[in-house]
């Protein structure tokens, strides 16, 4: 099967364009992907290269194909470097520079030897090299959240580094190319892998940025931006659910309601970014605390609520006593000041037979307001009787 070569650059070149198109575009409506930047430059750089190949005439100038190769180069360095944007890796200069340079001493051994065969054979040995960096890339450092469409790419990635390879291999075996577009069963091949693959790696890289954004969707719709735990309706649907599942099986399982105490102070005296330390600190000495089964999550502002499935009563006054003491311990340094900390704890359990979870969460929030009333940094549970 012998296709016309001409025919098969331009349709590069016009996928090329549609496609730097499409990542232009989906970038302009979300500034925050930078490798959607270096996808839609490599395309660019491909249309370039492959526009100034259909130019050139039956003899190319030096210029010529310096330009080619230059662009040629950039086009996959781009690709590269959008790859390791996407799954925030380092980009290894020192890996690329060595490519480029040995790419470049080839490309200057062919053209003295004039040897257009040495000069597609260097070309698609680098693409192999590239593509099975981001192929690996791809398939190792992509987060889970995107596992599937990166893994999916980066195996397109690896298939054609494995073809590359070979069309280089062959390349150095053929028989002396008259031209680049000398039309050939094997550059019709090589013609039409590409294409595939320009077009798998163009839909593919638009595919894994649409769920990256899913996924950050879910991340801000779950988890509180500050602290990282559950956010205020993430945590009560858990609670919601975990109190359905406690009624229909009796099993036991507590509520602390936890206020950091004086906070409004914190702000005051050394600033909200002072606060927000406090916050981020508070949260991590209390999940240090925790079992992997509770749940914690913030329910506005300084107050938290921690969910203790398979406690309750004696067992979950241990727990928030213990956390009581942990933060009452807690320094947060800030620019230079050492800010102290305490919490008032609230708690409830299904040992008093509430009807709902908003019952329960009644019940902790009154024991809360108790020990906040009583002096604050202590623990008071649900139904205890307090002497103000």
């Amino acid at each position: 099967m012998i296709l016309d070569s001409r025919t098969l650059v331009v349709v590069t070149l016009v996928i090329a364009i549609v496609m730097a198109a499409a990542h232009l575009l989906t970038w302009h409506v979300n500034r925050g992907i930078s490798s959607l930047r270096y996808a839609a430059l490599c395309n660019v750089l491909v249309a370039v290269a492959v526009l100034l190949v259909a130019m050139r005439g039956p003899e190319p100038s030096a210029l010529t194909i310096v330009a080619t190769n230059a662009a040629f180069v950039g086009a996959f360095v781009s690709i590269y470097l959008a790859i390791r944007s996407f799954t925030k890796s380092h980009v290894p200069g020192s890996w690329i520079a060595a490519l480029v340079v040995a790419y470049v001493s080839l490309i200057a051994i062919s053209n003295a030897a004039d040897s257009i065969n040495g000069r597609l054979a260097a070309a698609t040995a680098f693409v192999c090299a590239i593509c099975v960096l981001c192929g690996l890339d791809l398939l190792r450092n992509a987060r889970w959240a995107v596992r599937t469409s990166a893994g999916i790419v980066g195996l397109v990635f690896l298939g054609h580094a494995a073809f590359a390879g070979l069309r280089s291999a062959s390349t150095i075996l053929e028989s002396p190319l008259p031209d680049l577009l000398s039309p050939s069963t094997v550059q019709s091949l090589g013609f039409l892998e590409a294409i595939g693959a320009m077009l798998a790696f163009g839909i593919g890289f638009i595919v894994m940025t649409t769920e990256r954004l899913q996924a950050d969707l879910r991340q801000a719709a779950t988890y509180d931006s500050l602290t990282g735990i559950f956010n205020r309706s993430a945590f009560l649907a858990l609670a919601e659910s975990t109190f359905a599942r406690a009624r229909r099986s009796g099993e036991a399982f507590a509520l602390l309601l936890i206020d950091i105490d004086h906070f409004k102070r914190i702000n005051d005296s050394f600033g909200h970014q002072a606060g927000d330390t406090v916050l981020r600190a508070f949260t991590a000495a209390v999940t240090a605390e925790l079992r992997q089964g509770d749940v914690f999550g913030r329910y506005g502002g300084e107050e938290f609520c921690v969910l203790l499935p398979g406690t309750r009563g004696d067992g979950a006054l241990t727990v928030a006593e213990r956390l009581r003491i942990t933060l009452r311990d807690l320094l947060v340094e800030h620019e230079g000041n050492l800010i102290s900390t305490s919490v008032s704890i609230g708690a409830a359990d299904t040992g008093g037979a509430p009807q709902s979870f908003d019952e329960m969460l009644a019940e902790a929030d009154k024991a809360l307001y108790r020990a906040k009333a009583t002096g604050r940094d202590r623990v008071i549970a649900a139904g205890t009787r307090v002497d103000a």
